[in-house]
């Protein structure tokens, strides 16, 4: 007799009213996609949610965490949450925007002073090595910068987002001044533990690299006479 694997066992389907709030926990968050689902009765079927949804700007969903939800019909059918809450700030379920406090919501102005004057000194120094370095770093960093806006703006909007992967390209390619300044004046990415480690990484290796070309490059080079 051939074995024959259990049928998997069919979830229900969620019964939700608009404008009711329901508690819950997340069970599952994909941070690179911005989405993730709510589960708000054991054996129903979970809840989608998007980062949109998400009433913090500068927090990121975790697994198990207690949220409190809204929920509307989704366009495919069943329910999707229309706004997400921690379950400690459910009293604010009701209103409209963003949670976040307001002076945890606005640019670390002072950091990005900082980082902006030692870009300037790096450029200064780049300057000094190879002109088309500089050039080039200056640059693809504006080009990076733009990419940062242009992720927070698609963050806030639920729209397409910019791949962590291409930040992090931006910033070895020579764009991480830029996303030096960016990252605490647009309160972007600042709380995603695996990407400060990469981008901190790219900033490493960047510098490995300049040392590498004036080490070993040969004094003629047009890389660092121009």
């Amino acid at each position: 007799m051939s074995y024959v694997p259990p049928r998997k066992k069919r979830r229900i389907p969620l019964e939700l009213e608009t404008g009711r709030p329901y508690q819950g926990r997340i069970i599952n968050w994909n941070d690179e996609k911005g989405y993730g689902f709510i589960q708000l009765m054991p054996g129903h079927e979970n809840l989608f949610f998007h980062i949109s949804t998400f009433a913090y700007h500068h927090r990121r969903p975790a697994a198990d965490t207690a949220v409190t939800v809204l929920a509307v019909p989704g366009q495919k059918g069943g329910w999707q949450a229309s706004r997400v809450l921690l379950r400690e700030h459910e009293q604010a379920i009701m209103e409209e925007g963003i949670y976040d406090i307001a002076e945890n919501s606005q640019p670390k102005k002072l950091e990005g002073y900082l980082y902006a004057f030692l870009d300037v000194l790096y450029f200064l120094g780049l300057t000094l090595i190879s002109i088309p370095l500089a050039i080039g770093s200056a640059i693809i960093s504006v080009l990076t910068v733009a990419l940062y806006r242009y992720d927070k703006r698609a963050a806030e909007q639920g729209t397409q987002r910019i791949p962590n992967s291409a930040l992090h390209l931006a910033s070895l390619l020579g764009g991480w001044p830029g996303a030096l300044i960016a990252r605490p004046l647009l309160r972007h990415k600042l709380n995603q533990k695996r990407f400060r480690g990469f981008f901190w990484a790219s900033i490493v290796a960047n510098f490995g690299i300049l040392y590498t070309l004036i080490a070993y490059l040969p004094p003629y080079s047009p890389l660092v006479n121009f």
